[in-house]
């Protein structure tokens, strides 16, 4: 792989999950402020069930899941932040997909269509980025205060293989 490309492959994905991120802000704002907004775009077969807890609880979970991705854009190269990422991406697919198929709570339409697009692209984005992310040792990761110095430390460490080969 070429060590531009996993940078700007990376950096694009961080762009992107920052996007999402603020999105999925907005949405708990306005799961918190206005009980009615799960019943009118996410739930919309079924009114009956989605009252303010409800609406407090996803809320809740939406913040819970940005604040994980805005963990993992800051620290990308950590496996296991990128993998508890992926993971939240498969559980709200799977949420998306039970409410609308298992549950019936949900139709694929103006409101929850554009959610499950927009996580699926989350979700093979990150899946994709798999192949980028073994840049740094996963140790190095983790014990990093600044990704940019590891990423100095393993140009070094490259160069210096190259020189002992």
């Amino acid at each position: 792989m070429y060590p531009r490309l996993n940078y700007l492959y990376l950096s694009s994905l961080r762009i992107w999950l920052s996007v999402f991120t603020l999105m999925t802000i907005g949405s708990t704002i306005q799961s918190f402020f206005d009980p009615n907004f799960l019943g009118k775009k996410l739930y919309t077969k079924s009114h009956s069930t989605v009252n303010s807890f409800a609406s407090r609880l996803y809320g809740l979970w939406s913040f819970l899941s940005a604040a994980l991705r805005f963990s993992c854009i800051l620290q990308i190269h950590n496996k296991t932040l990128y993998h508890l990422t992926v993971f939240s991406f498969l559980l709200m697919l799977g949420h998306f997909i039970s409410e609308i198929l298992i549950f019936k709570t949900a139709d694929l339409d103006s409101g929850m269509l554009p959610s499950l697009i927009l996580t699926v692209v989350s979700f093979m984005a990150m899946l994709y980025g798999y192949r980028y992310l073994d840049i740094l040792p996963s140790y190095q990761s983790l014990h990093s205060d600044n990704t940019q110095d590891s990423l100095i430390q393993l140009q070094m460490m490259k160069r210096s293989r190259k020189k002992n080969s």
